[in-house]
Formats: C-alpha cells, sequence, structure tokens
C-alpha cells in the first residue's frame, strides 16, 4: 500500500546515485536533515559509504498502523527499518529482512564492526568471509594474514610480511605508506596499529581525535572502538584517547591492571592480571555486570554484549539477549571467541567454527570451514 506522506524535510546535499529499485521502496541520500519519502510495506535503504545522519521516519497505512515508526541512523552506520508498535528504534546493522508485524522484531540496538558479516583467518593463512555485503565478503585475491580485524563496512589483516591491507566500502582502507605492524584492531571507522616498536598508529575518521595519538605512547596491545582508542601500555596499565570528553569509557577503574582489553560502542571491558573480568562504561542492557567469580583467559564484546572464554574452555556471555548473541550453544568447548554487533562466534578445539546470534552470520558460514583464527 501506498505510504502516508510524511512533512517535506530541508533539502540536503545531494549523494551519488544508488542502485536503483522499485518506485517508493529504494532510496539513497546524504543530508543532516530530516527527509521524507513515500515507501510500501517492505523499505529497503540500499546505501553505499555515504550514509544518514537523521531520523527515518516511515507510515505505510496498512494493518500497522505505523505513523511514527522508523529508526535511528548515526553517522557509524546504517539501520535497517521496521513496520512495528510506532516507536524508534536505535540503528542495526543491515541483515535480515524484516516485514510488517505487530511484534517488534529488532529491538533497540546499533551497528559496530563486523555487524553482518564474520570473517576466518584459515589453516592455510587465506581469509574466508561471509555474511552481508559483498564488498567487504569479497577478499582480495592471493591475501595471506596472521591476524584480521573487523570494522564497520570494512576489514583488515595483518599479512605475513607485517604489512596491512584493508577492503570493503569505506575510504579509510588507504593504509599508511611503509607501515609494518605486529597487531591491528579495527573500530567503527578508524583503524589502529600496534607496530615493531612498540608504538602506536592510527588512521581512518578523526571527528573525535581517534587518530591523535598520545606523544610517548609505548603499548602491549591497541583496541580501536567508536570515536575513542584505547591502549594496554607496558605496565599493563590502561590509557585512552579520541572521544574521552564526559565518555564514561575513559574513566578506567583505579588501580586496574589489565592483560587484554576490548572496546565497544558504551562500554570496555578488561581480563584482569588475576584472570578476572572487569567491565565499565555507559548504563546499558548489563555488558558491564560480570557475573561473580567469573574466571577467564580471552574477552571479546559485541554492541551490548560481551563474552569470556573460561579457564575450562567453556564460554559466558552476557548483555542485552538481542537476537541470541548472549545464549551460548550447549556443550561448547572453545579456544578463541570474537564477536560482531549482534553475533559471537567460537573457534572450537577441533578447529571448527560456530557462531550464534545474528542468522546472517549463524546461516551463511561456510560449510566445512576449519580455521585458525577468527
Amino acid at each position: 500500500d501506498k505510504g502516508d506522506k510524511g512533512d517535506k524535510g530541508d533539502k540536503g546535499d545531494k549523494g551519488d546515485k544508488g542502485d536503483k529499485g522499485d518506485k517508493g521502496d529504494t532510496f539513497f541520500t546524504e543530508m543532516d536533515n530530516e527527509v521524507s519519502l513515500k515507501g510500501s510495506n517492505d523499505l529497503v535503504v540500499t546505501v553505499g559509504n555515504i550514509i544518514t545522519t537523521g531520523y527515518i521516519q516511515v507510515g505505510n497505512g496498512s494493518t500497522c498502523d505505523s505513523s511514527n515508526t522508523g529508526a535511528i541512523s548515526y553517522n557509524y552506520g546504517i539501520n535497517r527499518l521496521e513496520f512495528c508498535n510506532g516507536e524508534f528504534f536505535e540503528p542495526i546493522g543491515m541483515s535480515a529482512n524484516y516485514n510488517c508485524n505487530l511484534t517488534c522484531q529488532l529491538g533497540s540496538a546499533s551497528s559496530m564492526g563486523g555487524s553482518d558479516y564474520q570473517c576466518a583467518l584459515k589453516l592455510d593463512n587465506t581469509v574466508t568471509c561471509w555474511g552481508w555485503g559483498d564488498k567487504i565478503i569479497s577478499v582480495p585475491d592471493s591475501l595471506k594474514a596472521e591476524q584480521i580485524a573487523l570494522g564497520q563496512l570494512y576489514a583488515c589483516a595483518l599479512k605475513l610480511d607485517h604489512t596491512v591491507q584493508c577492503w570493503g566500502v569505506r575510504g579509510h582502507t588507504t593504509v599508511p605508506n611503509g607501515l609494518v605492524a605486529k597487531q591491528i584492531s579495527a573500530g567503527t571507522n578508524n583503524i589502529c596499529a600496534l607496530k615493531h616498536d612498540n608504538t602506536v598508529q592510527c588512521w581512518g575518521a578523526n571527528d573525535s581525535g581517534q587518530n591523535n595519538v598520545p606523544d610517548a605512547l609505548t603499548a602491549k596491545q591497541v583496541t580501536a572502538g567508536h570515536g575513542i582508542n584505547c591502549a594496554l601500555k607496558l605496565d599493563n596499565t590502561i590509557q585512552c584517547w579520541g572521544d574521552t570528553h564526559n565518555n564514561p569509557i575513559s574513566v578506567i577503574p583505579e588501580g586496574l591492571l589489565a592483560k587484554q582489553i576490548v572496546l565497544s560502542f558504551n562500554h570496555m571491558c578488561a581480563l584482569k592480571i588475576d584472570n578476572t573480568v572487569e567491565c565499565w562504561g555507559r548504563p546499558g542492557a548489563g555488558e558491564t555486570t560480570v557475573s561473580e567469580g567469573l574466571i577467564a583467559k580471552q574477552i571479546t564484546s559485541g554492541y551490548s554484549h560481551t563474552c569470556a572464554l573460561k579457564i575450562d574452555n567453556t564460554v559466558e556471555c552476557w548483555g542485552r539477549p538481542g537476537v541470541g548473541e548472549t545464549i551460548v550453544p550447549e556443550s561448547l568447548i572453545a579456544k578463541q571467541i570474537t564477536s560482531g554487533y549482534s553475533h559471537a562466534c567460537a573457534l572450537k578445539i577441533d578447529n571448527t567454527v560456530e557462531c550464534w546470534g545474528n542468522n546472517e552470520i549463524v546461516n551463511k558460514k561456510p560449510t566445512n570451514l576449519v580455521a585458525k583464527q577468527l
């Protein structure tokens, strides 16, 4: 059915033309103002590396009376629209199609690095990716790597010669000339590399100063987030830079000494020297609430969930249930774990891979995949 006509928004800057779809079903825009459009029961938002930064509202005038239905799209990702009960939803990564249903299917969530795709480093050091986004899951030819890092709409690999190669649909896939590194981390829209002299170099978006690495910083691990980056220093303390003003992520617990750190949109976690886990950040859905007595050897975080690989090789996840990213498969025994926006994956003892949460990841995982790292 033809949707009700929304109020006309201010005219924004003209964006590149997107792929043409059925009339009323597809739009492409670059603007900071409100946009009005007509749609049908299913509205597919087709966007490349130009994204919206305001509200999107859709009404279809049919059985789901949703004159206020829509979502909020921030400058770090694209959301999928949902027709349900007329509420606003925060953005979700592009994944399986959703349609008119009186029961809301999305929840309130947002999109982060590796949101709707996942990659694995195979036994022969080649990389395979699956999920949404042809430009992301299409790995460069002849690429062999020793580490992979997944960002929002792009991915990077630390190659066998310790150079870095990135691909996807974001402009910051261009790596600084001459960069040689020993560890990389991909955030929402910028990348950081730990160099062999233990210094850190970051590139990509710098809207919050996240590329302005503190002088004289030396580290043993770096992690990139959304507008903020953090490093685990040689003395096992943590230092963050970028969006640190009134940002609780940057308020490191006093006296904390860590052996691994992970950074998400709204929270940060540390695997401490004694193998306990501590998380902090903005109040959310319980992603900072660690179960009492948890002892771990690795941690990972998604948008609103956190997972830990325990000493006995079992996995525990906590935070917003979402689409099942905190529901660990029964009897899972793993040697490495990783998370995206709404999914988590484990590298099992036999080198097979098991994922849970977002069906885009679960259902599209390559058959008989055997890997050495996620």
